[in-house]
């Protein structure tokens, strides 16, 4: 994309406000850039240029810009999607200094921002990925505090935006030096700014908040765009709670719930059929949304639910774009049954046929041993399952729609000391 030619985010302030004033005091996205490119002159040339990363508009990308600094020196509200009001200020303003306007906003976090010397990118500020402890005492904020940042620089830029767009201004938001977000782990492949941005995503996700319409997009949900700030923290809240290491120590509070250990064990044992049962619920849509949770690890993909045999199986196929796509199947089967070496075998089928670069069998029940070992046979493509065990064991431990409360157990026993005592 070559954007020399456009107007830049600060020719933009005053022809918006004109938008607006023309409109009433309130107009759409749509409706407002369509006024701001007229007067602007824009050509056919200045409007044919998109970033080749997202296909978006250069100019409407900076009109959306403006749009945000003006909301944030009080000239504009954004009191739903894609739709803005004149505020008072806005209404009195006659003039406005282009160079003015968002000043403040860099100014304040010029001023407060971290001393750069406190940190260093040195191999003593790495930490290890297994425990991810940190190795100084000016860490990341965890990720429940940054879903207000990540939400906001969502909804400042239309509702949808790539990966590294919203990485940037969420560091912007949040006020966090360089020296913060390039701190790497120990094994130099990956940022701990980028891992916290990951965790936010997937929150994000498991909430409903956002969706991934595309490899690296991601879309506000009508759910994103209505949830309130005093919910959003409530969700930050419950989130760390969820990520804290469990005490050991007795609980000293007593109005915890009580329970009998007969049913401690019978619902400790339960919860997995509980799951699976849920799982079984699941639209296509949310499914999708799952299987991103899970392949996450592999890149940045497409799923595609390619056939659902409701509720008995469902096939997709999980596709990592780039200059050599790769694509992966899945299969997911629901029910307690046994799954054979037939089944392995005619997902290997499957996904040639697909021509898929791997296979994976997911289930809510079990894998005979004949299965297991014809998944590891020297065939491709490789087929890796995961069971019902394990998809419970995986999501418990991500937190993913399942959570672990503490409850006191009642234990009823003999008391000896009366019996004795009776003939005192």
């Amino acid at each position: 994309m070559s954007d020399i030619d456009l107007p830049s985010v600060r020719d933009c302030y005053v022809p918006i406000l004109h938008a607006v004033r023309q409109l009433g005091g309130e107009g759409t996205n749509e409706k407002i850039n369509a006024y701001v490119m007229r007067e602007l002159n824009l050509t056919r040339d200045q409007l044919a240029i998109v970033y080749e990363s997202s296909g978006k508009s250069a100019a409407e990308h900076r009109i959306a810009l403006a749009r945000s600094h003006l909301k944030k020196d009080g000239y504009l509200t954004n009191p739903r999607k894609k739709y803005w009001v004149l505020t008072q200020l806005g209404r009195d303003t006659k003039e406005i200094n282009p160079r003015e306007i968002n000043r403040s906003q860099h100014s304040k976090r010029s001023s407060e921002k971290p001393d750069a010397t406190a940190i260093t990118p040195s191999a003593n500020l790495r930490i290890d990925k297994a425990n991810k402890t940190m190795a100084t005492k000016k860490d990341l904020p965890p990720a429940g505090e940054l879903l207000i940042p990540a939400m906001q620089a969502l909804r400042e830029m239309g509702g949808t935006a790539r990966r590294r767009d919203i990485r940037a201004r969420v560091k912007e938001l949040a006020q966090l030096s360089d020296e913060q977000t390039q701190l790497i782990y120990a094994n130099g492949r990956a940022t701990v700014y980028g891992d916290i941005i990951n965790r936010v995503r997937k929150i994000l996700l498991v909430n409903g908040l956002i969706s991934v319409p595309q490899t690296g997009t991601y879309q506000l949900t009508d759910a994103g765009w209505a949830i309130e700030m005093d919910a959003l923290a409530k969700l930050a809240q419950s989130s760390a709670r969820r990520r804290a290491t469990p005490s050991t120590r007795a609980p000293e509070n007593t109005n915890l719930p009580t329970m009998t250990l007969d049913q401690l064990l019978a619902e400790s044992s339960d919860w997995r059929a509980q799951l699976h049962d849920r799982l079984y619920s699941l639209s296509d849509s949310q499914l999708t949304t799952f299987f991103h949770l899970i392949f996450d690890d592999y890149g940045k993909g497409t799923i595609e639910i390619m056939q659902s045999d409701h509720k008995s199986v469902i096939d997709g196929l999980f596709t990592i774009q780039g200059i050599f796509d790769m694509r992966y199947c899945i299969r997911f089967a629901f029910g307690e049954r046994l799954l054979g070496s037939n089944d392995i075998a005619d997902l290997r089928s499957y996904a040639n046929a697909s021509g898929a670069v791997s296979a994976f069998y997911l289930t809510t029940g079990k894998f005979t041993e004949a299965a297991l070992q014809e998944a590891a046979r020297n065939l491709n493509p490789k087929v890796q399952l995961i069971d019902g065990e394990q998809l419970a064991s995986m999501m418990k431990q991500e937190g993913w729609g399942v959570r672990s409360e503490r409850v006191i157990v009642e234990r009823t026993v003999i008391d000896e000391n009366f019996f004795t005592e009776l003939g005192l």
